[in-house]
């Protein structure tokens, strides 16, 4: 509800390069991350298939690669990720090196998103921040949080913004079944 996700695709859209979002809750455990860079050498498959991720830059040297809740995902993935974050490439786990200098990684995070999102008596605004500075600084390494080139905060939307959003959205859908041949109408209930 804060408009992380969407400002990537906007990103992607704006660029005109694929999006490749994976969604973390899905890489909880240390297995899992053969799903991204493939198996190792000996396991069975190994040479087919050698991962998600891998494949996806390789077909698509330029693209958007989000990482939607990192926090979720196993921390051998945020290793992972310093590989593309130090060097650039990215090796899967049967050694194919892929070059990532045309990826656009961006890895969005919920931590401190409940606390932040309560109500505060008093001036708590930069206390806020403070918070989720802590959490942050909290959960990922330093020789992780120092290869970031922007740590961005996104504040609650506001009703006016939740309102702009949905139109925009409604005009988009309008414009799509207007294409089919047919017409769609909203009032401002809606």
């Amino acid at each position: 509800g804060y408009g992380k996700t969407e400002i990537s695709k906007q990103i992607s859209k704006s660029m005109d390069i694929t999006l490749f979002r994976f969604d973390m809750s899905e890489y909880q455990e240390r297995h899992t991350l053969t799903k991204l860079i493939g198996s190792p050498v000996g396991y069975s498959g190994y040479e087919q298939n050698p991962g998600t991720l891998i494949t996806a830059i390789r077909e698509n040297p330029n693209c958007v690669i989000l990482l939607d809740e990192i926090e979720k995902g196993h921390p051998d993935i945020v290793t992972v990720m310093l590989q593309i974050m130090d060097n650039a490439m990215i090796t899967s786990s049967s050694g194919i090196s892929v070059d990532c200098q045309g990826v656009v990684l961006i890895m969005t995070t919920n931590l401190d998103a409940e606390s932040s999102s309560k109500n505060r008596i008093g001036f708590g605004e930069s206390s806020k921040a403070v918070q989720s500075d802590v959490e942050f600084n909290k959960f990922f390494s330093p020789e992780f949080r120092n290869r970031l080139d922007a740590i961005i905060t996104f504040s609650q939307l506001s009703k006016q913004a939740i309102h702009d959003i949905t139109v925009k959205f409604l005009d988009e859908l309008s414009d799509k079944i207007e294409k089919l041949g047919a017409e769609f109408y909203y009032d401002d209930n809606v």
